[in-house]
């Protein structure tokens, strides 16, 4: 079991197409794009005081 975390697209069809959970923290040239196929789409995971989203959350997102 993985996650792969990107920032694009193309990162998202290539987790995708080797049947990956992907979730994606976009950057400004990229926040248009469609992620609809991503388990999860964030600004950014944060760092610090400014975390979004814990290790926690993300396990969940592959683990039943």
């Amino acid at each position: 079991r993985c996650l792969v975390i990107e920032d694009s697209l193309i990162g998202l069809q290539a987790a995708s197409g080797a049947d990956m959970a992907c979730v994606i923290t976009y950057t400004p040239s990229t926040k248009s794009q469609d992620f609809k196929e991503a388990r999860a789409v964030y600004s950014e995971l944060g760092d610090g005081q400014a975390v979004q989203v814990t290790a926690q959350q993300l396990r969940a997102l592959v683990l039943p």
